[in-house]
């Protein structure tokens, strides 16, 4: 069972930068999906902090699926010792859990929406389950 409380990984902060910045130096400058320095701002005020506060309850969301993207290519792309093979399932279970149904695709759309549903169409070509 994955309790809410443990989904956003708080306490491997300095992975979750190394994912971060694997997703912006490799993937965002072919697939610009989120404002970087925007993202940034967010991300590392929630790092720094003990009791944290997102802009949006889809934010945790977005999180999970850059961590899965940025271990999905430090591990295959680059080979990257810190990002094991299956890391990026353990990122994109959490982005499920939090924010992947079904009526965030029929809800009416907002930036965050898009966002999460280009992360996840993204997420799903680079580990081959466009069918999905």
């Amino acid at each position: 069972v994955i309790k809410r409380s443990n989904l956003v990984p708080r306490s491997k902060a300095l992975v979750a930068d190394l994912l971060v910045q694997l997703y912006f130096s490799g993937v965002q400058r072919e697939v610009p999906l989120i404002d970087q320095a925007e993202f940034l701002i967010e991300f590392y005020s929630y790092c720094l902090v003990d009791t944290p506060r997102y802009p949006s309850f889809k934010w945790p969301t977005i999180i999970n699926l850059i961590l899965a993207i940025g271990a999905r290519y430090g591990s295959s792309n680059l080979g990257h010792p810190l990002t094991d093979s299956d890391m990026h399932e353990v990122y994109f279970t959490h982005a499920r859990v939090l924010g992947l149904s079904e009526s965030l695709m029929f809800n009416h759309s907002d930036l965050m929406n898009v966002q999460i549903e280009g992360l996840t169409c993204f997420y799903l070509l680079i580990v081959g389950e466009i069918n999905r």
